[in-house]
């Protein structure tokens, strides 16, 4: 499929933001635990838009890697682990309350605004069976998902270390 020029532009836009911020979201400790935000997040998101592009819920006309992939590689691999990671960080001493304002407002309501925007303007992605209520929530969702389970990781680890002879 070939690209086409405003989407290019887009996608390599972003692609360029993606790998100039990267660098400098893992500069804070721990470091280990973004890194494992990251690539939890990776898992998470190609697997949540496998299920939702096989289903037929959404499409990319336009993406990165057509012949290998159907999902949105850029997204799924770059853009929205960071995003998970810098919202673990904004949110790593948060209450319960800020964490649920973090995840909707902050960070999943923009992205559903900038998604939406895409979905109507450009063919980078196509709504089927979706809309933006379905992008707020499951963003929202896996941003909650991924912290829960981290701080089951750093609880675990805090266990552990406790009962551990030095």
């Amino acid at each position: 499929m070939k690209l086409k020029h405003k989407e290019t532009q887009i996608l390599h836009g972003l692609l360029i933001f993606g790998l100039l911020v990267s660098p400098f979201s893992f500069l804070k400790h721990p470091r280990k635990d973004w890194v494992l935000i990251f690539f939890m997040k990776c898992f998470i998101s190609s697997l949540v838009d496998k299920i939702t592009v096989s289903c037929g819920w959404i499409e990319y006309p336009v993406r990165l890697f057509p012949r290998f992939l159907k999902i949105s590689v850029l997204f799924d691999y770059l853009l929205f682990p960071l995003l998970c990671v810098w919202f673990n960080q904004t949110s790593y001493t948060s209450n319960m309350k800020s964490i649920l304002l973090q995840a909707f407002w902050i960070y999943s309501l923009p992205v559903t605004i900038f998604e939406t925007w895409l979905e109507r303007k450009t063919d980078l992605i196509r709504y089927k069976r979706w809309s933006w209520f379905h992008s707020l929530t499951s963003l929202a969702a896996t941003f909650l998902l991924v912290r829960g389970i981290m701080g089951l990781i750093r609880r675990d680890s805090q266990i552990s270390s406790c009962g551990s002879s030095d």
